[in-house]
């Protein structure tokens, strides 16, 4: 299988972690700002009788912006550190491409936007949405969205799309930032949402029939196929506390959501306590995108993401694949203490989107959750091509897979179960789990396997039943200890750092260095040439390990752990990784 070139492009070249403890990280730099149009200014102390056209001329008000019309290039600057009251909008018949709507001198300035969206824009292209505190009456009062860029043209036309950037969007019923098509496959081509703090919304949407989420990305429902939006980035956002609504229709609460988009990257993210009122079953993820295609997720932390199960909600995992998802890869990402599973493999019927296929997960570490892969599918739609390769997991159960009659074409490798509880290491309750090859895999821990609803009390009679992790009549599995620095002892590391995530390093005399299974030569799959640590694959002898990587050589410094704690990035003591 072969990834596509755009998968790299987030991509931190192979890496040695040193007692430098750097790892390079975006960072949200300057202003976007710079159209050629005008530049209008917005001050309490000025005055809407004022031309605007300067700080000491500046208007006053929020309806001065939303009775006025703007042209090719204009700018919209609220004075920083400075409330204003209201909503603003924009449409084709006041607004044109290239606007911005944003902040000038120190700080944000707020929009206090009440029961109303913050910054609502209909069918304006390249429009960007800077550096604005957008708060609205509170998650139990406002049904709006914090910030929503919609296409409603007939004829599916595409816009250039928005840059929504640097904001903090909070106290909105609905989605925090969402950017939609509403007319037939109508949407935006470039669209960046980045370095956003989005926390505090989805508790009261209007339309309970509709998913939602601190950020979302969406399109008509009648066309769920990847044809809407092209070319989506959703890069450095932290979001939390995406709370979700009691009886609604369909799953709330989630972080990142994408759909009916093609070529899309949603990286160095990080999204926590998410979901907690949702009791609709299916549920709400921390970061998830299904309809779509090329998608590309990587970079992430996604932890606490919580679902309503006494009442009837369901999911509440870290990352999610799901129906209609072609072509695309989740790695390097951190998924922990959740209370569904790290991720999910999902796949449902919907003959209006692409079969679920040729999807990768890969060079994740997944901890403390309830399970670490839920795999399953809907009705009688096959799953195709799944390929779920070099992972961690330390959870209470490896995986479960369920509601599946018809064949998951999957293949796991070199992975690292670790099972923490005597719930089944491995559980398939598939009643056919025939397509599934289980190959160079560790099950560490306690449990027993359970297969196709029959259970077997260790890997050697589920092995000889199932011919599982055989390859020509050879065994290829594993089920020892793998000497990880500290499993289960993993914190929160705010975001990708490696560095501060020794606990799943390889300690040296690790039955898992060396002992993967070369899957570019066996399968044909493009295996990518790092790990979650940044070190190259394969190594230097052009060997491949199990689990996501990384061997620490020399000895863990002193007091790298102090009375078991894990130490602040700032005090981190790093050993070397190879």
């Amino acid at each position: 299988m072969n990834v596509p070139s755009s998968f790299s492009q987030y991509i931190v070249p192979g890496l040695l972690i040193t007692a430098a403890c750097f790892f390079p990280t975006p960072s949200a730099k300057g202003s976007p700002l710079g159209g050629r149009g005008r530049i209008f200014y917005v001050s309490t102390a000025g005055s809407d009788r004022n031309d605007g056209l300067s700080s000491s001329t500046a208007w006053q008000t929020v309806a001065k912006i939303d009775s006025s019309t703007f042209g090719a290039g204009d700018q919209v600057l609220f004075q920083g550190g400075e409330s204003f009251s209201g909503a603003i909008m924009f449409t084709s018949a006041n607004a044109a491409t290239s606007m911005t709507v944003g902040t000038y001198g120190d700080g944000q300035a707020t929009i206090d936007s009440g029961s109303l969206p913050c910054v609502s824009v209909s069918n304006v292209p390249s429009i960007t949405v800077h550096n604005l505190n957008c708060v609205g009456s509170g998650i139990t009062s406002n049904t709006s969205f914090g910030i929503v860029v919609d296409n409603s043209l007939a004829d599916n036309v595409k816009l250039n799309g928005p840059t929504i950037t640097n904001n903090t969007v909070s106290g909105y019923g609905d989605n925090g930032i969402e950017v939609s098509g509403s007319n037939g496959t109508s949407g935006f081509s470039g669209i960046n949402i980045s370095f956003n703090d989005v926390h505090d919304v989805t508790g009261n949407e209007a339309n309970i029939g509709d998913d939602s989420a601190c950020i979302r990305i969406i399109s008509n429902p009648t066309y769920p196929n990847p044809t809407a939006h092209s070319d989506v980035q959703v890069i450095g956002n932290s979001v939390y506390n995406c709370v979700g609504q009691h009886q609604a229709r369909n799953n709330t609460g989630s972080g990142i959501l994408l759909s009916t988009s093609t070529n899309a990257t949603i990286a160095r993210n990080v999204v926590h306590h998410t979901g907690v009122y949702n009791d609709t079953c299916g549920g709400p993820n921390g970061i998830w995108a299904y309809s779509s295609a090329n998608v590309v997720i990587e970079f992430n932390e996604t932890y606490d993401n919580e679902t309503n199960f006494a009442v009837g909600g369901c999911d509440g995992n870290g990352f999610d694949l799901d129906g209609g998802i072609t072509n695309s890869v989740v790695q390097y990402n951190y998924s922990h203490d959740n209370y569904g599973a790290d991720f999910l493999v999902y796949a449902y019927t919907d003959s209006r989107q692409p079969q679920w296929s040729n999807n990768i997960f890969r060079y994740n570490i997944g901890q403390n959750s309830a399970r670490a892969i839920f795999i399953a599918n809907d009705d009688s739609l096959s799953m195709n091509a799944c390929y779920i390769y070099n992972n961690t997991f330390y959870d209470k159960v490896a995986m479960v897979g369920a509601n599946a009659t018809a064949p998951i074409n999957c293949i796991f490798a070199n992975n690292i179960f670790y099972s923490q509880n005597s719930p089944p290491s491995v559980a398939f309750l598939l009643p056919n789990p025939s397509n599934i090859s289980m190959v160079g895999n560790d099950y560490a821990g306690n449990g027993t396997w359970s297969w196709g609803n029959v259970g077997y009390s260790s890997f050697s009679d589920w092995q000889s039943a199932t011919s599982q992790e055989e390859m020509r009549g050879v065994n290829v599995g594993l089920t020892s200890d793998p000497l990880l620095v500290a499993p289960g002892g993993g914190g929160i590391t705010n975001g990708y750092h490696p560095e501060d995530l020794f606990e799943y390093l390889l300690l040296p005399g690790s039955p898992m260095l060396e002992a993967g299974l070369n899957l570019q030569s066996l399968y044909g799959i493009d295996v990518g040439t790092q790990n979650f640590y940044g070190t190259p694959v394969p190594d230097k002898a052009g060997k491949f390990s199990v689990g996501a990587g990384g061997i620490l050589r020399s000895e863990i410094l002193e007091n790298f752990w102090p009375s078991g704690q894990h130490p602040p990035h700032s005090e981190c003591r790093c050993a070397r990784i190879e």
